[in-house]
């Protein structure tokens, strides 16, 4: 249960980033690499994430901390804030407020 949602959380999250320097390398961003990266990658995450014999809750976890990093990348790139975030910044929040969720809970 916790630990396949933490690795879960953790994977999803390389593989949101690979999918972001896959598709923009050194730059802010390509719409066509993004776009030819997802082409490739969603029709995988769409089968495995209805035929995954394992709990929906993981694959659920997987494929968000995936395209939360992709799409918060994308926002970091072409819409300047105050609070920008980066990308390896926000996984790593997010995989921090994850763990203390779970701590907190107890299970």
């Amino acid at each position: 249960g916790l630990i396949s949602r933490i690795l879960s959380t953790f994977f999803g999250g390389l593989t949101g980033l690979a999918m972001w320097y896959i598709s923009s390398g050194r730059g802010t961003g390509n719409p066509y690499g993004l776009a030819a990266v997802t082409a490739v990658c969603f029709p995988v995450f769409f089968f495995a994430r209805i035929y995954y014999p394992g709990p929906p809750i993981n694959v659920a976890f997987f494929f968000l901390t995936s395209q939360l990093v992709i799409g918060y990348s994308w926002q970091d790139t072409h819409l300047p804030s105050i609070g920008d975030v980066g990308k390896c910044e926000m996984f790593r929040s997010e995989l921090l407020l994850i763990l203390l969720r779970y701590a907190r809970m107890g299970s």
